[in-house]
């Protein structure tokens, strides 16, 4: 049974997108398949449904990211920003996300990685998965599904 369409990602994630990173008169998020996923945030939604969110960019994009999030010029930005704007956007996106499956359901603190350390467990299976652009940069959002016997 599929939970989400990739429709109802596509519209929340540019809506969250419009609101968080992407203000009037700015590039918005786009539908595109680019590759280059080098920073990766993770959140895990358990309850009546388990799974886990993760919003994937570039390096570019997640410093660009986060100059806008944090009002930060990109000279400035640390790694610790990075990783908080990141977290924020899968936190913020997971939430939406989590609002849209069956309840009770609780939403862990987010993780951020580099992309080539994540490894997600074996008990996931690809739910969905959306790619996006934005300002030629890739942005990936996808929802794991857990599998594993209950």
């Amino acid at each position: 049974m599929t939970l989400l369409n990739p429709e109802e990602v596509v519209q929340l994630t540019q809506e969250i997108w419009a609101a968080l990173v992407a203000p009037q008169g700015t590039p918005q998020l786009e539908l595109d398949d680019l590759p280059g996923y080098e920073v990766l945030a993770t959140t895990d939604i358990t309850g009546e449904w388990n799974g886990t969110v993760c919003v994937a960019c570039s390096r570019a994009a997640a410093r660009r990211v986060t100059s806008v999030m944090f009002e930060i010029p990109a000279p400035e930005l640390t790694e610790t920003d990075i990783a908080d704007a990141v977290g924020e956007l899968v936190n913020v996106v997971g939430g939406n996300i989590k609002s849209l499956l069956p309840g009770p359901t609780v939403l862990s603190l987010p993780t951020v990685v580099d992309g080539s350390e994540l490894s997600l467990p074996d008990h996931l299976e690809l739910a969905t998965e959306v790619r996006f652009s934005w300002m030629a940069e890739p942005v990936l959002v996808s929802v794991w599904t857990d599998v594993s016997p209950r």
